[in-house]
């Protein structure tokens, strides 16, 4: 999240693969340490330093190997938006601007539509849904009382 109100780059990188040394997590199940940079190129060259090989396996000249510039196969799955915007409880909307940064999300799902190989919305519970309507706190959802306790590998 604070990536995309820097424009940064970044990455969410699969849990355990980069050493969580030194980090409190919110959540032991979600939270991942990864990268925020200015560039692709920095990125890669991030993971090629932060990555853990004994725990995936990395690209045999680095991750900076894998940037093509070919968007062939990607596929890409996003959030609609207009459904996911903060709450007006914790956000004071602007009507035009968020008019238009509405606009230029879908004028950027569009352009990507026409390089990569899927690009669609995905579906997830909202809030309420996952939360039981407030009767349920996300460590319930994880069986979990303390949000302290060591995940199981």
């Amino acid at each position: 999240m604070p990536s995309d109100r820097a424009a940064l780059y970044t990455i969410r990188p699969t849990l355990k693969i980069i050493s969580q040394d030194g980090i409190i997590p919110v959540t032991l199940e979600a939270d991942s340490a990864g990268p925020m940079t200015k560039s692709v190129l920095d990125l890669a060259n991030l993971l090629d330093v932060l990555v853990d090989s004994n725990q995936t396996t990395v690209p045999s000249r680095g991750y900076n190997s894998a940037i093509t510039g070919s968007w062939g196969d990607i596929r890409i799955g996003y959030l609609e938006p207009q459904k996911w915007l903060p709450s007006k409880a914790i956000e004071k909307y602007e009507k035009n601007a968020t008019e238009q940064m509405l606009r230029d999300w879908n004028s950027a799902y569009d352009k990507l539509k026409s390089i990569v190989k899927v690009v669609k919305p995905v579906t997830l519970l909202s809030a309420d849904e996952a939360l039981n309507d407030g009767n349920m706190n996300i460590q319930d959802a994880f069986g979990r009382t303390n949000p302290f306790d060591k995940v199981s590998d």
